[in-house]
Formats: structure tokens, sequence, C-alpha cells
């Protein structure tokens, strides 16, 4: 709200996306990606702690869940969004619906998912994910926690 966009594309690709999320072939994969955003823990606190040295060991196994969880949004996106994406554009396609505006929109919907997906980064989120839990013993972590509570 505090910083509207104001590209007339990028609104128009903003809209794109709200509208593909309400497609009623990706109900499912909306919610699976719902679910996973739930998982996603508060990275800006846990590195503002880290960056004061005051993290808990429980940081740590919330950022590599956060990670691990960024990772399945990615791979979502990819293999589940496109996939039907591209199922629903071959159907039209074989059905002879298929027209310009049609054709229009579904490259705009892939452009939008790709683009989120070169965003997030996704060599650096598994470099990220696969440092923290091989230094982090999540089961250790969680037992001392309990321990000491």
């Amino acid at each position: 709200m505090l910083k509207p966009l104001l590209d007339r594309n990028e609104i128009s690709c903003r809209q794109d996306g709200v509208e593909l999320f309400l497609r009623p072939e990706l109900q499912t994969s909306v919610g699976s990606l719902l679910n996973l955003l739930e998982k996603i823990g508060p990275v800006d606190r846990i590195l503002l702690r880290m960056q004061k040295c005051s993290t808990a060991p429980m940081d740590f196994i919330v950022l590599s869940r956060t990670l691990s969880s960024a990772l399945a949004i990615t791979d979502l996106l990819t293999n589940d969004f496109l996939k039907k994406l591209a199922t629903v554009e071959s159907h039209q396609q074989q059905e002879g619906d298929y027209d310009a505006n049609l054709r229009e929109a579904a490259a705009r919907y892939v452009a939008f998912f790709e683009k989120i997906v070169q965003d997030c980064c996704v060599s650096v989120l598994r470099d990220l994910e696969e440092r923290i839990t091989s230094i982090v013993d999540e089961a250790m972590t969680i037992e001392e926690k309990d321990t000491v509570s």
C-alpha cells in the first residue's frame, strides 16, 4: 500500500497472477501452496538476531524449515502449476477453442510463474538449506529445548 505499482505492465502482470490463482484447475495446487506458506518463519527477525549475535538454537531450525518450504514452493510452481497450465493449454488446442486471447493469457501466466521462480534464486536457496541442515542437528536441538523448558 505504501509503494503502489505505477507501471501498467507490472499492474497487468499482477492482475494476471491473481486471476491465475483463482482458476478452478489450480485450486488443489493453491491449497498446497498455502500450506507451504504457513511454514515460512520470521526470517527477518532471525537474521536480525543473527546480526546481533543473539540467536537461539531454534532459530536455525526455523530457518532450515523455511528454506525447505521455499524450495518446495518453487518446486510446486515449476512442476505443478506450470505443468497444469500446459495441460489446460493443450486441452484447449485439442478442443479447437484455442484463440489468440487464450494463447496470450497462457503466455502471460507462464511468464508470471517463471519470473517468480527466477526471483527465488533456487540454487542459492538450495545451497543455504544444505549448509544449514548439514551443521544443525534438528532432533538434538529440539530435545535440548524440551529438556530446558
